[in-house]
């Protein structure tokens, strides 16, 4: 059986407030840079709506 794990990628803008950007199952060693880019887009949509 292949392993495989969770991964959510967030941010703590504020004290200990979790801002959680994305979520995905990782099943290769690196982090594929579209999941990257998922997090930081949301992540700047965040900024800019507050």
């Amino acid at each position: 059986m292949e392993e495989q794990w969770k991964i959510l990628l967030y941010k703590t803008p504020q004290g200990e407030t979790f801002l959680l950007l994305h979520g995905f199952t990782k099943k290769k060693d690196k982090t594929p840079p579209k999941e990257i880019r998922i997090a930081k887009d949301r992540l700047t949509e965040f900024r800019l709506r507050r």
